[in-house]
């Protein structure tokens, strides 16, 4: 696809880089022991995870069962991922220098080097996340067929690895306009191909789970929504039936809850509530009235993830606001440690993504690189918002998206050049 664009010469710069990127991480001290907390339960095809890693895996160890060929392949995966954002952003900028830079200062980031030699789905989703940049900046350029059909197939595999890559698919709906304005591409054109890959590719992974893992429901983010609603600052009464089991439940949430919810939410400081509510949660999202539900859901023919779900939904119903509140302290808790670096993310990720979507909505024109950016950033806000609703992320979120950090900074440096300084010539 990229013959009529590139020389002999360019192909070798850009092919280069990615080789020797490869050559300096195999010369790194990263270890040789690839299992991590969780990795067995990929090799076993657990039902508490979805299947797309665990396929990844069985392809791999059909080829060969040698322990280090998953990282050479991860590594093989995110340096095609480098090579493809060199080459999109040379013919979105003309220059072979500027791709083949941005593409290396993106490779150097230090923070995922140890995810290529590890067996968890971190490799793969930073590859995907860098591939459905790259794929948009092509759409941004050019929405043919191809850059829509793979923009919205790495959206898919994405979450395929993990159910909190929901949030690129935002992602869908913000470029769909931008590229029927910048590429005269019919709106359904822009919006349908990518989402129908997606949905196609999501598709097949959650019928090959269901057909694999027969009468198990996948819900990761059950036991969090729960445990928020459970300890949310606010009393509310039943909603049910005096003789229904879920009612029972209801009284011990208010009742035996109700010093835990006090000792959090009379917490002066920020940041000791914030631990102390993470704490409880993780105890109160599995183990509290485990009895309970458990006879509520064999009385009512649900799963106990139906019941908590129940009476999650009813509480939020009831008061919408304090979910409302519990969610900003979990949104706060992420931007916390360490303060500097953290909120130095916060704002340059919430401004861009501010600043993009009211150029968005006025319909003014976006450069290549200021789209790449604002693309990154509404990619990093919305797997915060994610995981502050659900608890469905990556712990280390600023680390996991390093390389999208990068592109972020990189990307309005380059914006700000093209559009003050020096306009591009060509864009297509």
């Amino acid at each position: 696809m990229y013959r009529n664009y590139l020389s002999k010469r360019g192909w070798f710069a850009h092919i280069l880089m990615p080789l020797l990127y490869i050559v300096l991480v195999l010369q790194l001290p990263l270890g040789q022991n690839l299992l991590a907390d969780g990795s067995q339960a990929y090799l076993d095809f657990s039902p508490e995870h979805s299947l797309g890693y665990p396929f990844f895996l069985k392809i791999i160890r059909f080829f060969s069962t040698a322990p280090l060929i998953v990282a050479y392949v991860q590594l093989g995966l995110f340096a095609l991922a480098l090579l493809h954002l060199s080459v999109t952003l040379f013919r979105v900028t003309a220059s072979h220098f500027l791709g083949v830079s941005v593409a290396l200062l993106v490779a150097l980031n230090p923070f995922v080097l140890e995810y290529h030699f590890r067996l968890s789905t971190d490799s793969l989703f930073v590859t995907t996340s860098l591939l459905t940049l790259s794929f948009l900046l092509s759409c941004f350029r050019r929405a043919r067929f191809l850059n829509l059909s793979g923009f919205g197939a790495m959206i898919g595999i994405g979450l395929s690895l993990q159910p909190y890559g929901l949030a690129h698919v935002l992602l869908l709906f913000i470029a769909a306009p931008l590229n029927r304005k910048k590429n005269y591409c019919s709106f359904p054109k822009a919006l349908l191909i990518p989402l129908t890959l997606c949905l196609a590719i999501v598709g097949i992974e959650v019928v090959a789970y269901n057909a694999l893992h027969e009468n198990h429901e996948f819900r990761p983010a059950t036991a969090k929504i729960y445990a928020n609603t459970i300890l949310m600052e606010t009393q509310q009464s039943t909603p049910y039936a005096p003789k229904d089991p879920r009612t029972a439940i209801w009284h011990k949430i208010e009742h035996d809850l109700a010093p835990v919810r006090t000792e959090i939410w009379q917490t002066a400081a920020s940041k000791d509530r914030q631990q102390l509510l993470g704490q409880h949660i993780e105890e109160s999202g599995q183990d509290f009235a485990v009895n309970a539900m458990t006879q509520a859901a064999f009385l009512l023919g649900k799963s106990v993830d139906d019941i908590r779900m129940d009476i999650a939904s009813a509480r939020i119903v009831q008061d919408p606001l304090a979910f409302l509140f519990i969610t900003v302290e979990h949104y706060r808790s992420i931007w916390v440690e360490p303060f500097a670096l953290h909120y130095a993310v916060l704002l340059l990720t919430a401004a861009t993504s501010f600043i993009g979507l009211w150029m968005w909505v006025k319909g003014a024109a976006f450069n290549a690189p200021c789209a790449i950016a604002v693309y990154g950033a509404l990619m990093i806000q919305g797997h915060a918002l994610i995981y502050a609703h659900s608890g469905l992320g990556h712990g280390t979120l600023i680390t996991l998206f390093s390389p999208v950090i990068t592109l972020i900074i990189l990307g309005l440096v380059l914006g700000f050049y093209f559009c003050f300084i020096n306009p591009l010539r060509r864009e297509t």
